[in-house]
């Protein structure tokens, strides 16, 4: 492993989740051991063969400065910027030891400071350019000495993304499924968790598994235990910005806004750079619901550095929720153009172009997403959706299909209601409406705080004609997650509809008070577009 101490740990800690499953079948546990290090270092040879390939400061000859100013991948932009923004002791003496050579002992006695504190704060600057060239990522990867024009198709790499529906338990007991975009699959995630609380309690000043037990926890949806990590992070580091990001993401999705306020007010400190200074100032604003001034901020972030894709999809979010489809649509496709096998951008095309009625360029969007995800269940429900519509697909051999993607959807996520509503929806279209209503009707009464349960049931009610019961479902949705975008819009025009039949408390002067920005209600109410607007998706 080359003396990597990171390397040993992840040894480590896959032998603590793989040992109790072969426990039983091991003769040798030594040749045992020294196989799984052997498979590692195999796995980890292969991830860098296909990996692009990042200079390494550990690499360049730091003994003779011009070794770091002439090698073209130190002297890009982003870590020239990234020197330009350090803090004035990092700067000093990151100076005075690569530009003058200096040695460690002449730098102590210049800046009369002790000789470990110089060390300490030059391994600090050199760890800040290492992180900031290892966050370097393309979706186009090209071979190696050739650039992307000359990369033949067949050639280039793409990344593909995948998008799960995540049940998210908040602290007062309120679980909404959120569409949680990721690069890989999760595997036994569970368990990876319990061993790297194990591995912690031994070790408890390992930061990098701190960090990765907080993006699992985020990405499995425990997110009252990722935001005590987090703030444990934050604790011993506390100017990581993206960590500072994606708590005040968290809090901002839990209805916690002046957390979330103040986090991310800690992340606008901390940021260097003027295009991510201006995006979380959108953020701000957005947790402030002050719409017209985020999209401002988030259209400066674009403007200042367009190739970055978290800025992109808050304007596609922004965009989105408020019935821009048109806007929408092209922010999507130029994602695509970069990646052709991103899930996210062909599910936002997919709910855009159905907003505008181009409903057969949002089916080839749909079906295009489940070649490279087929377990993306926003991708899934759009398909059964437009199956549904049709009566003939509900019927015979095309109504088993549709009977088995459904089925599909509930073995993937069986507590979402994205997954029950489809199965209503199913029986309705085939005119079974008593069957359809009492499958929402099961679900809210065994998870009643599922508010995307109460607001399905909410609409299926109004459209069998039961206007007071469809009213008091809307309402006990909105008071579960009044924090929720789509409760309020979608609320709002079955309410309208309903002339103040079980309307109390949800006015419409109440909906603009809060979103006094054009909006389309009907579309913006997607759980795709909820998802982007809060930043789960970039």
């Amino acid at each position: 492993m080359g003396g990597n101490e990171d390397d040993v740990h992840d040894v480590m800690l896959k032998l603590m989740v793989k040992l109790p499953f072969h426990a039983a079948k091991i003769s040798n546990l030594r040749a045992w051991m020294g196989k799984l290090a052997q498979n590692f270092c195999i796995d980890k040879y292969r991830a860098a063969r296909n990996r692009m390939d990042f200079v390494s400061l550990d690499d360049v000859d730091l003994a003779d400065p011009r070794s770091l100013a002439h090698d073209p991948a130190l002297s890009s932009p982003p870590l020239d910027k990234m020197i330009d923004n350090m803090s004035a002791p990092l700067r000093e003496a990151m100076a005075l030891r690569f530009l003058q050579n200096l040695s460690y002992k002449q730098i102590a006695l210049q800046l009369n400071v002790p000789e470990t504190r110089i060390r300490k704060r030059v391994e600090r600057g050199r760890r800040l350019l290492r992180r900031e060239l290892e966050n370097v990522s393309a979706p186009i990867r090209c071979p190696a000495g050739k650039s992307e024009d000359e990369a033949s198709p067949g050639e280039i790499k793409y990344t593909c993304s995948f998008l799960r529906l995540v049940p998210v338990v908040f602290r007062r007991g309120i679980e909404v499924d959120v569409p949680l975009a990721i690069e890989e699959k999760a595997g036994r995630s569970n368990l990876t968790i319990a061993a790297l609380r194990r591995y912690m309690h031994r070790h408890p000043y390992n930061m990098k598994k701190h960090l990765r037990l907080a993006q699992l926890l985020y990405d499995t949806g425990r997110w009252c235990e990722g935001v005590d990590e987090h703030l444990r992070i934050l604790c011993k580091q506390p100017d990581i910005v993206s960590i500072l990001l994606q708590l005040g993401e968290m809090y901002h999705a839990m209805g916690n806004a002046q957390e979330a306020f103040a986090i991310y007010s800690r992340a606008l400190e901390a940021a260097r750079m003027p295009s991510t200074r201006h995006y979380i100032q959108g953020l701000i604003a957005l947790s402030n619901r002050e719409y017209n001034i985020g999209f401002r901020q988030f259209d400066e972030a674009v403007s200042l550095d367009p190739e970055q894709p978290a800025f992109r999809w808050a304007m596609l979010g922004i965009h989105g929720m408020n019935g821009n489809l048109d806007e929408t649509v092209r922010i999507a496709l130029e994602i695509l153009g970069a990646n052709p096998l991103d899930a996210n951008a062909h599910i936002a095309c997919c709910y855009s172009l159905s907003g505008l009625g181009r409903i057969e360029e949002a089916r080839y969007h749909a079906l295009e997403c489940l070649k490279n995800d087929p377990e993306n269940m926003l991708a899934l429900k759009f398909v059964v959706n437009l199956r549904c519509a049709h009566l003939l697909m509900v019927r015979g051999d095309e109504g088993r299909t549709t009977l088995r993607m459904i089925k599909t959807m509930l073995t993937l996520s069986p507590r979402a209601a994205e997954a029950h509503e489809a199965l209503a929806r199913f029986y309705i279209s085939r005119g079974q409406y008593e069957r359809g209503l009492s499958i929402l009707h099961k679900f809210v009464s065994d998870y009643p705080n599922k508010p995307f349960g109460w607001f399905y049931y909410s609409l299926w009610l109004f459209q069998s004609g039961n206007d007071k019961a469809a009213g008091q479902a809307m309402a006990r949705a909105h008071s579960l997650y009044p924090e929720g975008r789509i409760t309020w819009e979608k609320g709002y025009g079955v309410f309208s509809a309903l002339s103040g039949a079980g309307a109390s408390g949800f006015a419409s002067e109440e909906v603009f008070r809060h979103f006094p920005v054009e909006w389309n209600p009907w579309f913006a109410a997607s759980p795709f577009f909820c998802a982007v607007n809060l930043g789960f998706i970039q």
